[in-house]
């Protein structure tokens, strides 16, 4: 059993299907589970069934690599808004946290296509939960907004 592995946790009454995720004591399991949510759970008294194995790349904590994606001075560019939430959202399974990192070369890896159509900046105005949303955050994207192409050197539609 590893890591990246798909299990069934059973424990009493309780049954736990999801990915294995490193765990900060040897006590404890660590459980994704398929709504998202992750689950500790005492090893002790627990069955273990490993469903399917290495399902994913659990890595070691490596970072991503600096951005290899050219700025080509003759394409226009284009600015990519992130408001965070589900839809930006992407699971660290060394940890199971979710977070709402974007940048361009996000873009690219989700499109291929666009490389070498356009320039691309990607940035975050919120990294907010959709039931978190209130009224003052909708208010401020778009001043945050027309700030940024204000600083833009050129805008065109």
């Amino acid at each position: 059993m590893n890591d990246g592995d798909r299990v069934r946790v059973e424990r009493g009454e309780q049954s736990y299907e999801g990915v294995l995720l490193p765990s900060s004591t040897p006590a404890h399991l660590v459980v994704k589970l398929p709504s998202g949510y992750n689950v500790g759970l005492d090893r002790a008294d627990a069955t273990i069934e490993v469903l399917e194995s290495d399902v994913y790349d659990i890595e070691s904590g490596k970072t991503e690599p600096e951005s290899t994606v050219a700025f080509d001075e003759a394409l226009p560019t284009i600015s990519l808004i992130s408001t965070g939430g589900t839809i930006a959202s992407t699971v660290d399974y060394r940890t199971g946290a979710v977070t709402a990192q974007f940048d361009a070369e996000d873009v690219l890896r989700a499109v291929p296509e666009l490389a070498g159509l356009a320039n691309y900046r990607g940035r975050v105005v919120a990294n907010i939960l959709s039931e978190n949303m209130t009224p003052t955050v909708w208010q401020s994207w778009p001043r945050r907004s027309t700030k940024r192409l204000r600083r833009a050197p050129t805008v065109s539609s």
